[in-house]
């Protein structure tokens, strides 16, 4: 892995509209000031950083069955600098479409198909079908296979030791350095990506 660093500053609010007792309608909007570095397009040898408003939205329902949404992350059109050769560099500014289901197979085994469609502004439609499987609350299976202009897939396992503390594994058969770049130089390039995950949650929220 490479270490990189990043600063930024935000902030996010959300307002929840209850149709029913099992039926609500999420609205958020995030916003904030990113750091980000640049080439200066006069001396493109050297580095500069400039700081950039960035603000977002998305829309999100649920029920007892069905939950999808709609979010735009950076809704905001601007330049912040140039990159090796001069090139113009812009804000991404993507769109993210969800829709999944809650299945009760029995009382101990829930499955949770989703898809997701995300559009680039800059390139092509990419589309991830996803699959979770719960089991007695404590055991967890994951897989997600995204269709695209590169295929590739990601496949999880997870336990809870309590409340607070998961404990899980995860695989990815293609690293995130592969998709950016001429990577064929880089050690390890078109190998998968085996990961131990530890997470701690203070305050888990209870269903």
């Amino acid at each position: 892995d490479r270490v990189a660093v990043n600063v930024a500053i935000f902030g996010s609010t959300s307002y929840i509209f209850k149709l029913s007792e099992f039926q609500k309608i999420s609205i958020g909007v995030l916003g904030g000031i990113n750091v980000l570095p640049s080439r200066n397009p006069i001396n493109t040898g050297g580095g500069i950083n400039k700081a950039l408003a960035s603000a977002g939205f998305g829309i999100y329902y649920q029920d007892e069955v069905f939950f999808g949404g709609v979010s735009m992350p950076e809704v905001l059109k601007q330049s912040y600098g140039y990159n090796n050769t001069s090139g113009l560099l812009n804000y991404q500014r993507p769109v993210f479409l969800q829709a999944g289901l809650k299945i009760d197979l029995s009382d101990k085994l829930k499955v949770t198909p989703s898809l997701l469609i995300t559009k680039p502004e800059q390139g092509k439609i990419r589309t991830d079908l996803n699959a979770l499987m719960h089991y007695k609350n404590v055991g967890l299976v994951g897989l997600s296979v995204r269709l695209g202009s590169t295929t590739y897939f990601q496949a999880l396992l997870g336990y809870d030791i309590s409340k607070n503390i998961r404990v899980g594994y995860t695989y990815n058969s293609r690293r995130v350095e592969d998709f950016y770049g001429n990577s064929n130089n880089v050690p390890g390039a078109g190998k998968g990506i085996h990961e131990i995950v530890f997470t701690l949650q203070p305050n888990p929220r209870m269903n």
